[in-house]
């Protein structure tokens, strides 16, 4: 009877030990889902961050994958039979808040989808997408403090069970030998499964550290990726932009030394202008000696250097140490408009394969989008210089000519408000006889002698003047801080510059070239740009009829 007894007490302790095991475990699920609803909302959020900020629709596949991913695990929460309706009831709320938060993501993928990012990416900016999420994790950070909490007290009321089953088979150990044997074989097992299931705990609370390491420092970088772009967008010049890059790109890849050089020549030169970190890089390279260059993508310097490293890390006499660091040609409108020269970041030994697969693809990511910030601005530069510059002579236009007169009369007016200023001359230069080189060798020829006598006029003036073709055979120039005869000279000096030119066609020499000059002064012959050309029209036309080949001003007109 008391070995009957004994061995019944005894399996229903062992059975009760089972029972909170299982009550153990599901909690122990509850708290990994938890924790991965937390993981996925952070994926997701830093996903459509990405997306808003940059409009690149690659960014929405780790989006979706959250997302899916989510929607599962808060399925899975919701209808767990382990909670109580309390928290069943909280679950459910939470899926329906982030269902909306989804719908506002999905809306504003769309508007991002057609061209439209402006509101998304104000959303994402003033914080307010950001905020309601975070009003989601600290609820359930509020629910995993409480199963948390039910976790612990369930291990301290399992381990006070096990203590008792230790004191059952003491007694038992009195009753018979057999029993105690099966008895501690028993216990044994139970206490096996506790210690496994420690410890394959610990395992994933350091894995699920790490992932969520991984993911804030995805999510730093985008931030610090987004707040480069912000700036780069709002450049107004290449320099600018580098000045900005000179900056930034210590912050946005932290510990790692790096260099940016420039595509500067036609011939392949490429030059540095931002390094940062302990390595010393050359000043100019060129586009050959860099094999991510010539293969055009991505090149990891390989272990030992030798004739498969880049040419440009040789200088380093007696620092052969080059393994691990990139070159990652910058491409924007098919073009290689520079090159971004990262070290390695992560030491081989701390990471597996996937993180630093991660590392590498997030680096040319953050390649891509600079290049093509880059490359615009160059666009953008571009088409401002074709749209002030003749394209036959390469002067200025006249639309830039009559711009520049303009703010030369605000910069005159102040200063001669603050003291004596000589003021500025206006020179209209004509071609004299032009039509006579059209006529007889045609207009290849009479191109030639519009391009020999520009660049002779440009010759013959400061860096501070500005020479612009005025149309036709015509052209002008604006002589900035000059007084009136010092102007007269400047002006002679040019027409004799001109009339020294011996232009050669493919029949040999073409003809003598003369101008003639008409000359205004600011302020003594006009106020505002259109009065200065005038003036300047009319001494040209008293210079034209007093014989041409002769420098002519306007108050001798008058």
């Amino acid at each position: 009877m008391a070995i009957a007894t004994t061995g019944a007490l005894t399996l229903g302790a062992f059975d009760r030990l089972v029972v909170r095991q299982a009550e153990i475990e599901r909690l122990h699920a509850v708290h990994g889902d938890i924790v991965r609803v937390r993981a996925s909302i952070f994926r997701a959020e830093a996903a459509y961050r990405a997306f808003a900020i940059a409009g690149d629709e690659q960014y929405l596949e780790p989006y979706n994958a959250a997302v899916q991913d989510l929607d599962t695990r808060m399925q899975r929460l919701a209808s767990n039979a382990s909670l109580d309706a309390a928290e069943l009831a909280e679950f459910k709320q939470l899926g329906i808040d982030l269902d909306v938060k989804q719908a506002e993501f999905a809306r504003g993928i769309r508007d991002g989808l057609r061209g439209h990012l402006q509101d998304s990416t104000r959303r994402v900016r003033d914080g307010s997408a950001r905020a309601s999420l975070m009003s989601v994790i600290e609820r359930l950070d509020r629910i995993d403090l409480a199963q948390e909490t039910r976790l612990n007290n369930g291990q301290g009321r399992y381990q006070r069970m096990v203590d008792g089953a230790y004191i059952l088979v003491i007694g038992a150990m009195l009753v018979s030998l057999v029993l105690l044997g099966v008895l501690v074989f028993r216990i044994y097992r139970a206490s096996a499964w506790a210690y496994e299931a420690r410890v394959e705990l610990a395992a994933r609370n350091v894995e699920l550290g790490r992932l969520l390491a991984a993911n804030d420092a995805a999510s730093r970088h985008m931030h610090e990726l987004s707040a480069l772009m912000g700036y780069l967008h709002a450049c107004n010049t290449t320099q600018e932009a580098l000045q900005v890059l000179k900056d930034r790109l210590p912050a946005l890849f932290p510990g790692v030394g790096g260099a940016l050089y420039e595509w500067v020549s036609t011939d392949g030169l490429m030059q540095l202008t931002v390094a940062w970190g302990e390595r010393g890089h050359l000043p100019v390279i060129r586009a050959d000696e860099c094999w991510g260059l010539r293969r055009g993508q991505p090149f990891t310097q390989p272990a030992g250097g030798g004739v498969l490293a880049c040419k440009h890390f040789h200088h380093e006499v007696g620092d052969p140490r080059v393994e691990g660091i990139e070159c990652l040609p910058m491409m924007a409108h098919g073009e290689i408009i520079g090159l971004l020269v990262l070290e390695e970041g992560v030491p081989s030994a701390e990471c597996d394969e996937a993180e630093r697969a991660r590392a590498h693809d997030i680096r040319e990511r953050a390649v891509e989008h600079v290049a093509l910030s880059l490359g615009n601005l160059r666009l953008r530069e571009s088409l401002r210089e074709q749209s002030i510059r003749d394209p036959l002579t390469g002067l200025h236009n006249r639309r830039f000519l009559e711009e520049f007169v303009e703010r030369e009369i605000i910069v005159a007016a102040r200063k001669r408000a603050d003291g004596d200023h000589p003021g500025f001359a206006v020179l209209m230069i004509d071609v004299d006889h032009f039509k006579k080189f059209n006529d007889e060798y045609g207009h290849d020829i009479g191109d030639l002698v519009l391009c020999e006598v520009a660049r002779t006029i440009q010759a013959g003036t400061r860096a501070t003047d500005i020479v612009a073709r005025y149309g036709g055979e015509e052209f002008s120039v604006v002589l900035t801080d000059i007084a009136p005869e010092l102007a007269r000279e400047r002006a002679e000096s040019l027409r004799a510059a001109v009339a020294g030119l011996e232009p050669k066609g493919p029949r040999g020499f073409v003809g003598r070239v003369t101008v003639s000059i008409g000359l205004a002064h600011y302020p003594h012959d006009g106020a505002c740009s259109a009065d200065l050309h005038a003036a300047a029209d009319n001494a040209l036309y008293e210079a034209k009829r007093g014989g041409r080949n002769r420098v002519h001003l306007f108050r001798d007109a008058a």
